[in-house]
């Protein structure tokens, strides 16, 4: 059995042991991550053989793990791709930023759980067959029990926050209950009670309100409002703290106060995800390294002036482009007159490689995400032959957008080369 304070704290919190509003068979889209598939088996050798370095993340886990949960977020928000215009397209950046991270923390969680297993009951070192054990049995209550909850936590949040973007146009908005017998007592207490849009109580009780909640909140345009009766304050206080806030505001899946993640950011090894960085941290190749085979990456073939540019945009101008991670932006006026047109600032030659921007975007080699000035921005990486080229979109006024397109030294690689790694090729 697995033992230790931090299972029984992550238990508790789960309360894994409690019933559940969903069942099984409610939850069809859930795909096991196994603990002993492929990447789990790769993460326990690494870890045994004292290949993971402290403060290192293993890629592949946590990929893997971001990937099941991404999954509930396009359920939750209807689909996987959205026009720059929909506002679901912002809301998917900030929650797949949120996703990664999470990702992130649960894989080092997870790590220095099994790190208690490299020593054998004796106190002496384990067998790599001993180890292989423990490990897998932490990895089926981290792989199955909390993922599993986290999924279905994933898709409701996803849900909520995309159907905020809509009720915060109403004026009123009334708390429902799916109404079958297997409803909380404590959300019992708030269904059908109607408040405000702007009252301050939906901060405290939007769903989802608990791990597997179903409540849902739809408009109550010329409802009587609901007055604070000992009900609404019985259902108000027995929702846990961690689910007192209103995901369609904050944009996030799992705050900072969820264990894990609280966890991972007071750790000096990590940081803040958005320091996170590739050598240090994901133990990728250096700048230098990758280009020390330079020859076997794609060429880049040059527009020849900026009126070869200016024909090029006047037949691929104003496109929608899906990037490798699912979001879109435009490459709109902004983009045109800062990379064609501009010709004063250090990268004046950039109409040269203008027409590059849909394949950085569709075929990165590296999609990096992180808050630059308070900001989400996401970071497009490709290597070329002569040197790495990026793009960048970032949040403004509700809508990813472009922000630059340039080629990059070495230095600014590995500035740009941090934060939360959604992609790497």
């Amino acid at each position: 059995m697995i033992s230790g304070a931090d299972i029984k704290s992550l238990n508790d919190f789960y309360h894994v042991c409690c019933s559940s509003e969903v069942t099984p068979e409610e939850s069809v889209e859930w795909v096991k991550l196994a603990a002993a598939d492929d990447v789990t088996e790769d993460f326990i050798k690494q870890l045994f053989h004292g290949e993971l370095k402290d403060g290192q993340i293993h890629p592949d886990y946590y990929q893997n793990v971001a990937k099941k949960l991404s999954q509930a977020v396009v359920a939750g928000l209807g689909g996987a791709n959205f026009d720059p215009d929909d506002r679901r397209n912002t809301l998917a950046a900030h929650l797949q930023h949120n996703i990664y991270a999470f990702s992130i923390a649960k894989s080092t969680a997870m790590m220095e759980q099994m790190k208690s297993a490299l020593v054998n009951d004796k106190g002496e070192p384990a067998t790599f067959g001993q180890f292989k054990n423990k490990a897998l049995e932490v990895g089926q209550v981290f792989n199955e029990q909390y993922l599993r909850t986290g999924f279905n936590n994933a898709r409701a949040t996803a849900q909520m926050s995309a159907k905020w973007e809509k009720l915060k146009g109403y004026d009123r908005l009334e708390y429902r209950t799916v109404g079958d017998t297997r409803v909380r007592k404590e959300h019992k207490d708030l269904d059908r009670k109607v408040f405000a849009t702007d009252d301050p109580i939906w901060n405290e009780i939007f769903p989802p309100n608990g791990w597997n909640c179903r409540c849902t909140v739809i408009p109550a345009k010329g409802a009587a409002l609901s007055t604070y009766d000992e009900g609404v304050k019985k259902g108000k206080k027995s929702i846990a703290p961690y689910f007192k806030r209103n995901a369609g505001k904050e944009r996030v899946i799992f705050t900072n106060q969820h264990p894990m993640m609280h966890k991972f950011i007071s750790d000096e090894k990590y940081g803040k995800p958005s320091e996170l960085q590739a050598e240090k941290h994901y133990n990728m190749k250096p700048v230098s390294r990758i280009y020390e085979t330079a020859h076997k990456l794609p060429e880049l073939k040059p527009l020849d002036s900026r009126e070869a540019a200016i024909k090029w945009w006047d037949q691929n101008g104003y496109q929608d482009v899906k990037a490798k991670d699912g979001l879109s932006v435009r490459l709109d006026e902004k983009f045109f007159k800062k990379t064609i047109v501009q010709g004063k600032d250090k990268y004046s030659g950039r109409y040269a490689y203008a027409h590059k921007a849909p394949e950085v975007l569709q075929n990165p080699d590296e999609v990096w995400s992180h808050f630059h000035r308070g900001e989400l921005q996401t970071v497009y990486i490709k290597y070329y032959q002569d040197k790495p080229y990026m793009f960048a979109m970032k949040e403004e006024k509700g809508k990813m957008v472009f922000e630059t397109f340039h080629d990059l030294d070495e230095q600014t690689a590995i500035n740009k080369r941090k934060g939360v790694l959604k992609y790497r090729k």
